[in-house]
């Protein structure tokens, strides 16, 4: 279990063991020792919290989906969100519950996803939902598709700020912030400052000294968030008297294990 909370941590301790057919082999905060413990244990299951005081909780969930895929990922969260929604879609999570949620509803999270499922709470669902309906979200008048955020760093990067100077102004950590960066890179195909802010120019993020010629980049592959909500609009299961998106990605090829499952 990863939660800055340790009281929040505690209790949830307490309540899977209740369960009896799960032991959780750690509980710890979301900073470095946090991967270690994924490092030593190697859990079947991570269940975490994204709102962090430090703002580390997001990196740390794509540091965990990159360097274990195979461990299963359940978001336990106070932060719903449209926008943390839909990072963790991007991130590969196999589930994501508000921690309004129901303790039958959370067992049942937990159940479906250590056994291979995927189960995002009724809450998250309507998100999800909003997600699908508002396609502005993922810029309609851009050929690549970034979110929200990104489009929003990417502003503030044709404006000529630095890294540190948008961390500060977004109030989020410089790695959090070089990770929207490389990720707008790497969707757009373009590198350099002064392509970036020409693409920002020709989508209407900043105004545009004069016209030039449109540029157009390499890379132009299926966005993961883009990926996840086709597959999931298309296939929905229900889970305990409730439908649950199914999301398309990295939960697909993780196996099952018999037994007891370690969170």
């Amino acid at each position: 279990m990863i939660d800055d909370h340790l009281v929040v941590s505690g209790l949830v301790e307490n309540f899977i063991s209740s369960l009896g057919n799960y032991a959780v082999v750690a509980r710890v905060v979301a900073d470095a020792a946090a991967l270690e413990a994924v490092e030593r244990h190697n859990p079947h299951l991570v269940i975490m919290e994204l709102s962090s005081p430090t703002n580390s909780a997001p990196d740390l969930l794509c540091q965990i989906r990159q360097s274990h895929p195979d461990t299963r990922v359940l978001i336990f969260s106070g932060d719903c969100s449209l926008e943390t929604v839909r990072f963790a879609l991007e991130a590969g999570v196999h589930g994501y519950v508000s921690k309004t949620a129901s303790f039958s509803e959370f067992q049942q999270a937990i159940k479906t996803i250590a056994e291979g499922g995927i189960y995002f709470s009724s809450l998250i669902n309507a998100i999800i939902v909003k997600i699908l309906q508002n396609r502005i979200d993922f810029d309609s008048r851009s050929p690549f598709p970034l979110s929200q955020r990104e489009l929003g760093i990417l502003r503030l990067m044709a404006s000529g700020l630095s890294t540190k100077e948008i961390a500060a102004s977004l109030g989020i950590s410089p790695f959090t912030v070089a990770n929207h960066r490389a990720k707008i890179r790497r969707k757009t195909g373009l590198r350099g400052a002064i392509q970036l802010s020409r693409y920002a120019e020709q989508i209407g993020l900043v105004p545009a000294p004069s016209a030039g010629p449109k540029l157009s980049g390499e890379g132009k592959g299926e966005n993961p968030v883009t990926h996840a909500l086709h597959w999931y609009s298309g296939h929905q299961a229900s889970t305990n008297e409730a439908e649950n998106p199914a999301v398309a990605g990295h939960a697909a090829t993780c196996p099952d294990r018999a037994g007891h499952y370690r969170t």
